[in-house]
């Protein structure tokens, strides 16, 4: 699946900037839209020349999997801050290390 980067990060051991096109496995592209760091990428067709906007994204959010998967699939996707964020929305202590902080999240999905 085709895939445009909306913040930096890592992917197979290379830093992709903002606006970045790659294609990834679908399963490795839910993950990233789930933390937010990509949307489906824009398609230009030789043909007719306009642009078509990949359908896809409607399929993940139609996809029943169970909201525990979805958070520990993005724990070590989300930055530091971001971490801080979900388990003050959880309402666990924020303050640590970020292997603290992925440590606390996954133990609050159990």
């Amino acid at each position: 699946m085709r895939v445009k980067f909306l913040k930096r990060r890592f992917y197979d051991g290379k830093l992709y900037e903002i606006n970045d096109i790659i294609s990834m496995p679908r399963k490795h592209a839910k993950a990233f839209m789930n933390a937010g760091a990509v949307s489906p990428a824009l398609n230009l067709s030789k043909q007719s020349k306009e642009f078509d906007i990949i359908a896809e994204a409607e399929q993940f959010e139609a996809e029943d999997e169970p909201e525990q998967v979805k958070e520990s699939i993005d724990c070590k996707d989300l930055s530091y801050r971001e971490l801080q964020k979900k388990l003050s929305e959880r309402g666990l202590p924020a303050k640590g290390t970020r292997d603290e902080l992925i440590r606390r999240f996954k133990e609050g999905d159990s």
